[in-house]
């Protein structure tokens, strides 16, 4: 009897934790990635403001220890989820003249805790040291989602040739509702 009772009780949790992965959202281009971090996004800042706030130095050291165990916990299910997805995930963009290379693609090539890593491939119009493409992640309406980032290209591209430019996209935790990238020239102050 006392096995089924026991076995009745993992069935339970096995099912709570399954039905907390269904409750994620999904968003139609980065799948549950924006959804698991933005969960963890909040516990681990909960610990971290739990620990700012107190006065006892043991008790914050547990906070801050078990927020580093969330953010590990954390990193390992969004590469989990990552290595569900289907690759390569190639994501939708804009680009007004970008003068000195024009984007031909962009993907992620990695996912992590609360950023992605991406790559974008662009033809070089004028031949440079190094090239900077700047982006934001938008919404279905243009909206901004989290903070702009810059890609940096390769050493020495070459006029019309095609080179790749490299960076990371951070926020994952506000792209719940993205739509696309849009790159963008940075004005001059």
């Amino acid at each position: 009897m006392q096995n089924h009772k026991y076995i009745f009780l993992l069935f339970i949790v096995a099912t709570i934790c399954a039905c907390d992965l269904h409750l994620i959202p999904e968003n139609k281009y980065l799948g549950k990635l924006p959804g698991i971090a933005a969960r963890y996004k909040h516990e681990i800042n909960q610990l971290k403001n739990e620990a700012e706030a107190t006065d006892d130095l043991n008790k914050a050291y547990k906070l801050m220890k078990h927020a580093e165990k969330k953010e590990k916990q954390a990193n390992r299910e969004i590469e989990q989820n990552w290595e569900l997805m289907s690759k390569p995930v190639n994501l939708a963009f804009e680009q007004k003249s970008m003068g000195e290379f024009e984007i031909t693609g962009l993907k992620i090539s990695e996912a992590k805790y609360n950023y992605l890593v991406l790559v974008a491939t662009a033809i070089i119009k004028k031949g440079n040291t190094r090239l900077f493409a700047n982006i934001v992640a938008i919404d279905k309406n243009g909206k901004t989602l989290g903070e702009s980032s810059v890609l940096i290209s390769e050493r020495n591209p070459k006029k019309g040739k095609e080179c790749s430019f490299y960076g990371s996209l951070k926020n994952l935790d506000q792209l719940s509702n993205f739509r696309k990238i849009r790159f963008f020239k940075k004005q001059k102050p």
